[in-house]
């Protein structure tokens, strides 16, 4: 006697695998990683000084993952703030706090809208995704002898990977795009879980 798998179970696990794989394509639609150095010159005043600082994040269509890493004296505290190059503006994210000052700051974290302060406060991720495309967003690190900013970096553009299966929309960007062997086997492995059911359902009306 042929062996069939209930009809149920088997279009149960084929249509969990095709979540599965939707999710996971989602999750990897994420922007190439970028690097902003930071400097004193780049103070809406000018700043002379020894610190120095990296800022690098990647963008999903939810949330910006960044590290900070930094090296000057008294370091304070670090931010994304609002404002075009040369100007300066408000909080936006914070990264980063020592009231006592440190000379070092080596710090990682993830920023979603609930995190948004300021301008951007109640708005949507989308908001703070347009903000930073239009050249208007900028990391800072703030020291006991420069509060306003001892070095700071421009944040520059980004764009997300395009997610065709999702229906999001995302503008493409093939530095960064879903691996297409991750591609291939999720749709091998929900066509797979698909025949299965449809075999099983042919034998049951058999």
């Amino acid at each position: 006697m042929a062996f069939s798998v209930p009809t149920r179970f088997t279009l149960a696990a084929a249509t969990a695998v095709m979540v599965a794989a939707l999710g996971l394509t989602v999750a990897f639609a994420q922007s190439a990683q970028k690097v902003v150095t930071l400097t004193g010159a780049a103070e809406s005043t000018p700043v002379t000084t020894t610190a120095t600082g990296t800022f690098t994040y990647s963008v999903t269509g939810t949330s910006i993952e960044w590290s900070l890493q930094a090296t000057g004296t008294d370091l304070t505290a670090a931010h994304i703030h609002n404002g075009a190059a040369g100007a300066a503006g408000p909080i936006v994210v914070n990264l980063f706090a020592n009231a006592n000052g440190t000379t070092t700051i080596d710090a990682t974290g993830t920023a979603t809208a609930a995190e948004l302060l300021g301008p951007l406060q109640g708005k949507t991720f989308a908001d703070f995704v347009t903000a930073l495309n239009a050249g208007n967003l900028y990391a800072n690190v703030h020291s006991k002898a420069n509060a306003a900013g001892e070095i700071r970096g421009q944040l520059v553009a980004v764009s997300l990977p395009a997610a065709p299966s999702t229906g999001t929309g995302l503008a493409d960007d093939t530095s960064s795009a879903v691996p297409s062997w991750f591609l291939a086997a999720a749709v091998a492995i929900t066509t797979l879980g698909l025949a299965l059911g449809a075999v099983t359902v042919a034998r049951r009306r058999e």
